[in-house]
């Protein structure tokens, strides 16, 4: 069996001489089908269409298939707002959060030489999502650079 023209056929199946189609549509669509000589019969989501015989052996819908319904959402009310991440605050209070100072990890993946403490979320308790550092430097001494390094696994 071979259908022409709705966005998507999520099922086909024949019975006696009626195909049965289910899918969707995106706008108004030309249906077209070409199956067993038997069939006489084409129906659309439970619908019966009215079909004619086309000069290559299809079947035709006489009129467009309907496009989707119009959805009607209602308007949104009572918007609230909240930063999504404060910790970007230099500012932020920071006091309660436990010091990273663990210097082993139970991790597989090393750690990078020189790191004076692991910061591996995964040693902390953390399993998923996003994890915030903040340090400060105190005794920069002569430095005149910073560098920072991220290493995800391998899902992120």
């Amino acid at each position: 069996m071979l259908v022409s023209g709705p966005a998507l056929v999520r099922d086909a199946r024949i019975t006696g001489t009626t195909v049965h189609l289910t899918g969707d549509t995106t706008a108004a669509s030309a249906l077209t089908v070409w199956s067993p000589s038997r069939i006489r019969t084409v129906r659309w989501n439970g619908r019966r269409v009215p079909v004619s015989a086309t000069a290559l052996g299809g079947l035709t819908a006489r009129s467009r298939l309907a496009g989707p319904p119009a959805v009607s959402l209602p308007e949104p009310t009572g918007w609230r707002h909240a930063p999504e991440s404060p910790e970007t605050d230099p500012d932020f209070d920071d006091r309660d959060w436990r010091v990273r100072d663990l210097t082993t990890s139970h991790s597989a993946i090393e750690v990078p030489a020189g790191q004076p403490a692991v910061l591996f979320a995964d040693d902390y308790g953390v399993r998923y999502g996003d994890v915030w550092y903040r340090a400060t430097v105190t005794d920069a001494g002569d430095a005149e650079t910073l560098s920072l390094t991220y290493q995800a696994d391998t899902l992120g």
